[in-house]
Formats: C-alpha cells, sequence, structure tokens
C-alpha cells in the first residue's frame, strides 16, 4: 500500500487523495471530487485521523446522489488545505439528496461554516456538514458515558425457543433478553 491509512478494500480514492497530498507543497490546496464515505464510513477513521493530523477541510459540498447519471455513488467535492491546525471553520454546504442541478449550480450554494471542534472531538471522527446534526452530535457526546462502560454484556448464538424458561432453572442460568 502506499499509505498508512487506507484500509477500505472498495475505495482506493482515499489513497489517491494522500498520494496528493504528498506531492503538493505545504500550505498549498488540493481539490478532488470522490466520493463521500470518507465522511461517516467506518472504514475511513484512519484517513479521518490524518486529516485532524496533518490537513484542514477547507470547502466541501455534497452533491445530489443522482448528478453524475450513470453512477449512483453519494459524491462531494472537496478542497483540503495540506498543513495542520487544531481549531479552524470549514466551508461546507449539502445538496438535498434529489435536488436537480440544471445549469452552473454557484446560485444554490450557500455555505455554513463547520468548526473543525464539532469532528474532531468525536471519537470516530465522523464528519457532517449538517450544521444541526454536528451541533447535537457534539453536545450529546461531550459527556456522554458509553453502554459498554456501565453494562456488562455478551453478544453470542440466540438461544432456541425451547432452551429458554422464564423460571430460573439453576445458578448456571444467566438472565436472558430477547429484544
Amino acid at each position: 500500500l502506499l499509505t498508512e491509512s487506507y484500509t477500505a478494500s472498495t475505495d482506493i480514492y482515499t489513497m489517491f487523495l494522500e498520494k496528493a497530498f504528498q506531492i503538493s507543497n505545504a500550505d498549498s490546496m488540493v481539490g478532488m471530487i470522490v466520493p463521500t464515505s470518507w465522511q461517516t464510513g467506518d472504514g475511513y477513521q484512519n484517513f479521518r485521523k490524518l486529516l485532524v493530523e496533518n490537513k484542514q477541510l477547507n470547502k466541501g459540498i455534497v452533491l445530489p446522489y443522482d448528478v453524475f447519471e450513470e453512477a449512483y455513488v453519494d459524491t462531494g467535492i472537496y478542497f483540503f488545505l495540506n498543513s495542520a491546525a487544531k481549531n479552524y471553520n470549514s466551508f461546507v454546504f449539502e445538496f438535498a439528496p434529489k435536488t436537480r442541478i440544471q445549469d452552473s449550480f454557484e446560485k444554490y450554494l450557500n455555505f455554513k461554516t463547520l468548526s473543525s471542534s464539532a469532528w474532531q472531538s468525536t471519537t470516530d471522527l465522523k464528519v457532517s456538514f449538517n450544521i444541526l446534526i454536528s451541533d447535537l452530535r457534539e453536545k450529546l457526546f461531550k459527556n456522554a458515558t458509553s453502554l459498554g462502560e456501565i453494562t456488562k454484556s455478551v453478544r453470542g448464538i440466540l438461544a432456541n425457543e425451547e432452551d429458554v424458561s422464564a423460571e430460573k432453572l439453576g445458578e448456571q442460568y444467566k438472565p436472558f433478553f430477547a429484544g
């Protein structure tokens, strides 16, 4: 692999972005049209970590889902500054999924300001261009306790109906919850 943060098996575009960062001068701008999956996909956390530690999302536009007729891929236009910063603002816009773009789309754009802290402070580093969701997520997770921290949960094979009893049959049996 060309990069350390590439972990996804189906989308290699993060490697192209990282290569662009490598061959670009410090403090230069790197822009690409790529799928949006890096923003929230579980397989892209290492890429988002790279952004947090070494780059800045300067501007992002999430396009309507069918902007390219033959490709049904959620797509965005992204501009990254090839330098690190801890607290900065990005200018973002997200089209409604079924928006029809007839001509030049600059007239549609009403950029919002997204604080980098809205996503950099979360454990999964997921990026949402919806400012309301970002603000809510930041407030919800700021002092949150994970379920794993307060419960002892065991996950395994679901029991057959004949293996479950409403009454405790002995000390070796554990409570069962079917939800």
